[in-house]
Protein backbone atom coordinates (compact mmCIF):
# COMPACT_ATOMS: atom_id res chain seq x y z
CA UNK A 1 0.00 0.00 0.00
CA UNK A 2 1.12 3.58 -1.08
CA UNK A 3 1.24 6.38 1.28
CA UNK A 4 -0.82 8.36 -0.50
CA UNK A 5 -3.59 5.14 -0.02
CA UNK A 6 -2.27 4.97 3.67
CA UNK A 7 -2.90 9.05 4.55
CA UNK A 8 -6.43 8.46 2.39
CA UNK A 9 -7.30 5.50 4.79
CA UNK A 10 -6.21 7.69 7.87
CA UNK A 11 -8.35 10.70 7.32
CA UNK A 12 -11.58 8.62 6.29
CA UNK A 13 -11.99 7.93 10.51
CA UNK A 14 -13.09 11.71 11.47
CA UNK A 15 -14.15 10.80 14.95
CA UNK A 16 -11.44 9.42 16.43
CA UNK A 17 -7.18 10.28 16.08
CA UNK A 18 -5.38 7.70 14.01
CA UNK A 19 -1.83 7.12 14.71
CA UNK A 20 0.15 6.17 11.37
CA UNK A 21 3.01 4.31 12.40
CA UNK A 22 6.02 3.57 9.52
CA UNK A 23 9.74 2.56 9.02
CA UNK A 24 11.46 6.78 8.09
CA UNK A 25 13.83 5.13 5.82
CA UNK A 26 11.82 2.30 3.78
CA UNK A 27 8.53 3.49 4.60
CA UNK A 28 6.87 0.03 5.54
CA UNK A 29 4.24 0.35 8.07
CA UNK A 30 4.13 -0.76 11.03
CA UNK A 31 2.47 -2.11 14.11
CA UNK A 32 2.37 0.77 17.16
CA UNK A 33 4.52 -0.66 19.39
CA UNK A 34 7.64 -1.00 16.90
CA UNK A 35 10.72 -0.33 17.57
CA UNK A 36 12.16 -1.13 14.78
CA UNK A 37 11.59 -1.92 11.20
CA UNK A 38 10.77 -5.78 10.24
CA UNK A 39 11.47 -5.17 6.76
CA UNK A 40 14.93 -3.06 7.03
CA UNK A 41 15.79 -3.33 10.22
CA UNK A 42 16.02 0.87 10.71
CA UNK A 43 15.21 2.14 14.24
CA UNK A 44 14.07 5.43 12.93
CA UNK A 45 10.18 5.32 13.23
CA UNK A 46 7.75 8.20 12.37
CA UNK A 47 4.50 8.20 14.80
CA UNK A 48 1.91 10.72 12.73
CA UNK A 49 -1.39 11.54 14.59
CA UNK A 50 -3.99 11.92 12.40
Amino acid sequence: MNALARLKRAFSVQSETTTVVECRHCGTPLQADAESCQECGSSEIARYEL
